[in-house]
């Protein structure tokens, strides 16, 4: 006979109230897993959805519309001088930062100086590529191509020993000059949102 200070032997594991229990363990531990394969699932869902966000494209023009490109985001407008062997120009820069890419779209234009409105399309690629190369950049392909029935180039520039990259199409207009210009980081080369920028690219 038990004493009250005894407690009930638990059942074996061969007994019949022990199986029913031991299924229902079973069942909890699955369910779990089940849960938290689920709970992965959404995140790495949130997180592929981050990455690749859903841009709303505009296009943007220079301030005299010959020039215009689309952007996926808000964009600033900026204006500056640039100065080299003695002559400065202003060129006006409309641009965008992709939010948590590294990568930067540029329109911009600017005036060419009495000194190059003599020069062939040759002659200004050749101009470009040396001004890269002089801050180190390295070439790493340079091409004429027309914009529209304007003529232009297309550089794709290495700076920084690979670890950046900027892609340039350039057109040459009457006495300005136009260029569509992305600049990313290593791992974003070839990120949709650059091509889909320099592809829109247009001249009036």
């Amino acid at each position: 006979m038990l004493g009250e200070s005894q407690k009930p032997i638990p059942p074996h594991a061969r007994s019949t109230e022990y199986v029913p229990r031991a299924k229902a363990n079973s069942r909890n531990l699955i369910m779990k897993r089940r849960f938290a394969l689920c709970a992965l699932a959404g995140i790495f869902v949130f997180i592929a959805g981050c990455g690749q966000p859903a841009y709303v494209w505009q296009r943007v023009f220079t301030g005299d519309r010959e020039a215009s490109a689309e952007f996926p985001c808000t964009t600033t407008t900026e204006t500056a001088t640039d100065s080299s062997n003695g002559i400065s120009i202003q060129r006006t820069t409309v641009k965008c930062t992709i939010p948590h890419r590294d990568i930067t779209l540029h329109l911009s234009c600017n005036d060419i100086p009495a000194a190059g409105l003599r020069l062939t399309l040759d002659q200004r690629i050749a101009g470009m590529r040396s001004s890269f190369e002089q801050k180190g950049g390295k070439i790493i392909s340079s091409n004429p191509e027309a914009i529209g029935s304007v003529q232009g180039c297309r550089m794709v520039v290495e700076l920084e020993h690979g670890k950046a990259r900027c892609t340039i199409r350039m057109a040459v207009k009457s006495k300005i000059t136009y260029r569509a210009i992305a600049s990313s980081a290593s791992a974003l080369h070839d990120d949709p949102v650059i091509a889909h920028f320099l592809e829109s690219f247009s001249m009036q």
